[in-house]
C-alpha cells in the first residue's frame, strides 16, 4: 500500500471515531441531567416524601433507557477506535518508521489483554503519535513533544472504568435509598468522566489524523524542492 493511500483509508476511518466520541458527549451530558432528576427524587425519598410510584417507574424507565444507549455508543465508538487505529499504526512503516514495535495486529490485539491493557494501548497510542507527527515520510526529523493531553485521556478513560466497575459491583448490593445516592453520585461523576476522556479522545484522533495528512502533503511537496538542473 502506498502512503497516500494508507493515509487516506486512516483519514475516512477517523471520521467514524469522531462521530461516536460525539455521540458519546452527547449522551453522556444529557445522562447528567438525568442522573441530577434521580438525585432528587431519591433525595424525596430520603426525606420521606410520599413520591407517586409512576414518577418512580419513569425514572427507572429513563435510567435503564441511558444505560442502554451509553453501552451501545460506547461499544460502536470502540470498534470504529480499533479499525481506525489498526491502519494508523499500519501506517507508521509507509511513514518511514520501519522499527515500529509491534505490527498493527497487536497494535489492536493489546486492547484485549487483561492488565496488559491497562498500559500497552497507551504506549502504542504514544508510539503513534510520536511517529506520526514528525510531518515527513523521510528519517532524522525531530519528533513532537509528548502532548500532555494525550496522558490526560488515558488518566481518565481509566478512572471511567474503574468507576463504572465499582458501581457494577455495589448496585448488585444496593437496598436502601443510601445507597441509591451513592450510585447516583458515582453514575454523575462517571458521565463527567465520560465528557473529559471523549474530548480528549478526539483531539487525540485529530493530531494523529492531522499528523498523518502532512506527511502526505510533505512527501508530495518534496520533489518541488530540488533544484532545477535545466
Amino acid at each position: 500500500m502506498e502512503l497516500a493511500d494508507g493515509v487516506a483509508s486512516q483519514h475516512r476511518r477517523v471520521a467514524w471515531v469522531k462521530h461516536g466520541l460525539i455521540a458519546c458527549i452527547v449522551l453522556a451530558v444529557v445522562a447528567l441531567f438525568a442522573d441530577i432528576a434521580q438525585y432528587a427524587l431519591l433525595g424525596d425519598l430520603a426525606a420521606g416524601v410520599d413520591v407517586d410510584p409512576s414518577t418512580i417507574e419513569a425514572n427507572d424507565s429513563r435510567q435503564l433507557l441511558f444505560a442502554w444507549l451509553q453501552n451501545g455508543a460506547f461499544i460502536v465508538t470502540a470498534v470504529f477506535w480499533l479499525v481506525w487505529f489498526h491502519r494508523a499504526y499500519g501506517n507508521l512503516k509507509l511513514l518511514g518508521r520501519k522499527h515500529t514495535k509491534y505490527g498493527p495486529g497487536w497494535a489492536v490485539g493489546y486492547w484485549f489483554v487483561p492488565v496488559v491493557n491497562l498500559v500497552m494501548p497507551y504506549l502504542l497510542t504514544r508510539e503513534t503519535w510520536l511517529k506520526s507527527a514528525s510531518g515527513s515520510p523521510k528519517p532524522g526529523v525531530p519528533r513532537a513533544s509528548r502532548a500532555p493531553r494525550l496522558g490526560a485521556w488515558w488518566t481518565f478513560y481509566l478512572f471511567n472504568g474503574a468507576s463504572n466497575r465499582f458501581a457494577a459491583f455495589l448496585v448488585r448490593a444496593a437496598e436502601t435509598v443510601d445507597d441509591w445516592i451513592l450510585l447516583t453520585q458515582l453514575a454523575t461523576v462517571g458521565d463527567v468522566l465520560i465528557i473529559v476522556a471523549s474530548v480528549l479522545a478526539f483531539t487525540v484522533v485529530s493530531s494523529i489524523d492531522r499528523a498523518q495528512v502532512e506527511a502526505v502533503r510533505a512527501a508530495a511537496a518534496e520533489p518541488a524542492l530540488v533544484p532545477s538542473t535545466v
